[in-house]
């Protein structure tokens, strides 16, 4: 094992030399896009500055102009120089963002063979930990713990996401109700201001189609109350809603159309699509919380491995 505790030192050695080629490229990599900015800048000033100078040397009035008062030569000079300055700039920065690429090029080379360094690094420490369990002693079972409480742990991150993919259904599913439910009261409204019997059939299309998707959602929340189960901390706070506007209401919807009628299928409607939408609202928070804990448990993993690693590492 002493090879391998050698051979580590020296990856580690390298692999932090390679992280602070890293941290390196970052700021290479926004003194370049700041460079850039600038050489389009000078790009825009130099060529403003060669049209003023070709201006002078064609003819036209402007020319003319200065040839009358004995100042086209003073005007060009001028032109010129200011035209040189720009050029002399424009040089400068197009260098500097050459010599930035080069060095951006030789940074992300290095970082390429850290890849292969860390892979290195990694397989080695693998090798070492499968020696050191072999050994059964103290370590071993220290190492032994930790990687359980990672099973553990990653088990649970699994089961999290089945619960939130769940959820998600749950949400998708319940769409299609809102929707229907809330055409069916855009078409209540229509109904009572006086529409007639087209209105009244369309609203109650709309009611029935939202009555057939629930009974979708509705197995959908069976099954993530089933998934939730599993779960810590995590009540199901949901409430089945029912769409039924009642054979009588129904019929007097159709058949007599009244006021009264039509103000009180509006009435359910409006309170179904409440009763939804605020399981729609509880439904998503289940979601970030469960998200949140996923996060928490997910770095909790990281330092585990952290943790395991150095641990072996540090074992001679």
């Amino acid at each position: 094992m002493e090879n391998l505790n050698e051979r580590l030192i020296k990856l580690k050695e390298k692999i932090e030399e390679n992280k602070k080629v890293k941290e390196e490229l970052k700021k290479l990599q926004i003194e370049i896009k700041r460079e850039k900015e600038k050489l389009e800048r000078f790009e825009k000033v130099l060529n403003k500055e060669k049209r003023d100078v070709e201006k002078l040397q064609k003819t036209g009035f402007n020319n003319l102009l200065y040839t009358i008062l004995n100042k086209k030569e003073e005007k060009l000079s001028k032109e010129q120089e200011e035209y040189m300055a720009a050029k002399f700039k424009y040089e400068q920065c197009f260098q500097y963002v050459q010599q930035l690429k080069e060095k951006i090029y030789s940074s992300e080379h290095e970082i390429y063979e850290l890849r292969n360094l860390e892979l290195e690094y990694n397989n080695i420490i693998e090798e070492k930990e499968r020696i050191i369990l072999e050994k059964g002693d103290s370590d071993s079972k220290e190492i032994m713990d930790i990687r359980e409480q990672i099973a553990d742990m990653e088990a649970y991150v699994k089961k999290i996401r089945e619960v939130v993919s769940v959820a998600w259904s749950v949400l998708y599913s319940m769409d299609t109700v809102i929707n229907s439910l809330k055409d069916a009261k855009s078409w209540g409204t229509v109904d009572i201001i006086g529409s007639g019997a087209i209105s009244t059939m369309v609203k109650h299309s709309h009611i029935n189609k939202a009555e057939k998707d629930l009974y979708r959602v509705k197995d959908r929340m069976r099954e993530l109350e089933r998934q939730i189960s599993y779960m810590q901390n995590f009540p199901m706070d949901i409430e089945y809603v029912d769409i039924n506007i009642g054979k009588f209401a129904t019929f007097a919807d159709y058949f007599f159309d009244g006021l009264f009628a039509d103000l009180y299928v509006q009435s359910k409607i409006e309170d179904f699509l409440k009763k939804v939408l605020d399981n729609y609202d509880k439904v998503e928070m289940l979601i970030r919380n469960l998200k949140r804990r996923e996060e928490k448990v997910t770095s909790t993993i990281e330092e585990l491995y952290r943790k395991k690693r150095h641990m072996v590492f540090d074992i001679r």
